[in-house]
This record gives C-alpha cells, structure tokens and sequence, in this order.
C-alpha cells in the first residue's frame, strides 16, 4: 500500500509544474529558443545528478534516505521560482533556479525501490506504475483548469504541498531499505557494475534509449508550447492533453505481466515507435480550428510511453548486478528522461526556430520510424528457420548475452 502512495503523491507533484512548466516560461515573456534551453539542460544536468545520488543510494545502502533528502532539497529549490522578486523576467536567473532544481533528482531510486519491495514479482511494477499514470493525469485536468481560472501561482502551492506529504510519507511509513532479490544484505561489488557498463548488450540498449528519448523530448517538452503558440490553445486544452494521455497508460501497466509475456519486449518498442509516429505526424495536420482533435492523438500515449516504459524498467532489472538496482534504474532514467530528451529539447528548439514546428515533428517522426523499421526487420529476420549448418538466434529478450542473463536462463547463440 506504501508503494502506491508514493507513486500517487511523486506524480500529482510532478503534475504541478511538469509539462506546465512551458506556460510559466511563456508568462515570463521567454522565446521559443529560450524555452527549449532551458527543457533541454535541466535534463542534462540530471544525467550527471541522478546517477550520482543513485551510486550514493546504492553504495551506502540508503535508498529511503537519499530519497528523502533529494525530494526535500529540490521541492525548495523549485519554489524559489514563485519568487518573483528573485527570478523577474530574467531568462538567466529561471535558468539558474531550474537547473539547481533539476540538481537534486532521483527518481530512479524510487523505482529501484519499488523492484526491491517486489522481489521476483517485478513484473507487478506495472499495476503500481499505473497510480503514477492516475496522479500525472488527474492532476494534470485539476491544474489546467486553476492554471486557467487563476493563472500560475496555485501551481507552486499545489507542488509544496503534495512534496510535504510526500516526504511526510517516505519518513514515516516507509520502512527502511529492503534486501536485493531475497539475498542477505551485503556491499554490492564496484567490479560487477563496470562489467555491466562495459558490455556491448548495455550499450546497444541505452544507446537505442537515447534515440526515443530525444525524440520523446519534443513531446514532453515543447508540446505545451506548440498547443498555445501554435494552435491557439489554453491551459485548459493542456490539462486535458495530459489527462486523456495519462489515462490510456492505465489499461497498458494493469497488463503489463501479460503484454511482456505475449508480445515480448521487442514488440512492445516496436509498437511503442509505430505509434509514436502516427501520433507527431498527427500534429502537424492540426489547425487552430482542429485543435481539439489532439486529444485523440493523445490517446496513442498509453502505446507509446508505457509499453516502451515496463519494457524498458524489465530490461534493465535483468542487466542490473546484484546490489546495483538503483543504479541501472537511474541510468535508464538518466538517459531516456534526461539526456535524450535535453538534447531532443535543444535540438527541437533550434529546428522549430529555423524552420518551424510542424517540420520538427515530422524530423523527429522519420527518425523514429527508422528505429520501427530496424527493430521489426531484425525481429523478422530472426523468425525466419535457420539456413542449413547455421545457428538460430532467437532468444526472446534482444542484447543480453550469457553473462547478462537472469539466472537460470541462457541465451541461444
């Protein structure tokens, strides 16, 4: 029940400012350009904040205490932005509060714990992932609607109290830091997390990551400002992108157990891209007339998040060493949620600057729809009966080697 409420609370905070963030950057007067720096280094500055805290996490055996801290430290470092005395209209000083803000992240921690808490049921991380999709989504539709009625403020009131019963929770209900897969506690061994980061599987994994994650970006970064500046929208139209998105991730983490067991890892990126470029494509095809025909592009969201997503959290529990969960969980969200949505971000702006922002969806569609066709050829090709004297290769889960396999499993080479 525990696990629930944090997932609940950590994402009707995020909700709060999140994606709003781009309606508050647009009240203080910033430019496109300036907008997409500021959404493309805040994640990159987490690249290097939430693998720390998670190696400190692991290290240390304090997952409940390094989360504690982070989520104190960056609730008041983003409630200086409500400061306007502080922060003006200056692009210089948002930056400045932003990337401190984004200093002190360690999301990946909450999620290593979740799989620690599980143990070999981690295929239920789904049904808890979904009270993540219930708070983002509903709280989303709350603060579209105050954000329209009253402007901006509410916002930061909303993100301080939900981070205070947050914390209130962690330090309260939350036990302390439970054993690795049902092992007795031990110090996990640095040698088997460089192994790991050295091995070719890994790579290929997080560099495939990095290319959604850029791509994601412009999504979860520039969509709100694409929606206002471009079709005409309000916050209220924002909340509702965010509600009805969030909502069709539900459906997606209930099943999460059966889809990895029907359709494989594989076919769940496959579908996630397939789906990721119907919906961008959709975009540039709206009109300010049409702009509430988004909503029913935002419902190809659940199919493009939260499969990629419980695919993804599966094949980093597998590749994680013992004792290194958090570790790999933050390094899959240092790069999907932070470097390659900051570079997409950066890249984004500049391309919607240059061009405009029809043709940056469209960029980052094809570029997607690659990936579709590289992922789909090769799971085609390894279907296809093995030639006379050769070797089949077809080990259901893509990249993992025989060193990098759970136990009990071998990969066929």
């Amino acid at each position: 029940g525990h696990l629930k409420l944090l997932f609940l609370l950590a994402s009707l905070s995020g909700s709060a400012w999140g994606r709003f963030g781009q309606l508050f950057y647009l009240e203080k007067g910033l430019s496109t350009v300036q907008i997409g720096a500021i959404e493309g280094l805040m994640p990159l500055v987490g690249v290097v904040a939430a693998s720390g805290w998670a190696v400190v996490a692991d290290k240390a055996r304090s997952r409940k205490t390094v989360y504690l801290l982070t989520t104190t430290l960056s609730t008041i470092t983003l409630l200086l932005l409500a400061w306007s005395a502080l922060v003006q209209r200056s692009f210089v000083r948002i930056l400045a509060v932003s990337i401190a803000y984004r200093f002190f992240t360690s999301s990946g921690i909450l999620d290593a714990y979740a799989l620690g808490c599980l143990g070999d049921n981690g295929a239920a991380y789904g049904r808890l992932r979904l009270f993540g999709s219930i708070g983002w989504g509903g709280g989303a539709l709350i603060m579209g609607a105050i954000n329209h009625r009253w402007g901006f403020s509410p916002n930061f009131v909303i993100f301080g109290t939900t981070n205070a019963l947050l914390v209130f929770a962690l330090a309260h209900y939350v036990p302390a830091d439970v054993g690795h897969g049902g092992d007795a506690p031990r110090r996990p061994a640095t040698r088997e997390l460089l192994k790991t980061l050295r091995s070719r599987p890994l790579a290929m994994f997080l560099g495939e990551m990095f290319i959604f994650g850029m791509a994601v970006g412009i999504v979860e970064r520039l969509l709100f400002v694409y929606v206002v500046d471009v079709l005409g929208g309000s916050s209220l139209l924002c909340g509702w992108v965010v509600f009805v998105s969030s909502m069709t991730n539900i459906p997606v983490f209930q099943n999460s157990a059966l889809l990895l067991k029907r359709i494989g890892r594989e076919g769940l990126m496959i579908v996630a891209y397939a789906c990721y470029f119907v919906r961008v494509f959709g975009y540039t095809y709206l009109r300010p007339e049409t702009r509430w025909w988004i909503l029913a592009l935002e419902t190809l969201h659940g199919c493009t998040f939260a499969t990629l997503w419980i695919a993804s959290v599966e094949e980093a529990r597998a590749l994680a060493p013992l004792g290194w969960e958090a570790t790999l969980q933050s390094l899959l969200q240092t790069v999907y949620y932070s470097l390659g949505p900051g570079c997409g971000a950066l890249l984004g702006g500049w391309i919607w600057h240059r061009q405009d922002a029809r043709f940056m969806y469209r960029s980052f569609g094809v570029a997607v729809f690659a990936l579709f066709c590289f992922r789909a050829g090769a799971l085609i090709a390894r279907r296809k009966p093995p030639a006379v004297g050769s070797t089949a290769v077809g080990h259901p889960v893509v990249y993992l080697s025989d060193e990098l396999l759970p136990r009990g499993e071998v990969a066929v080479t």
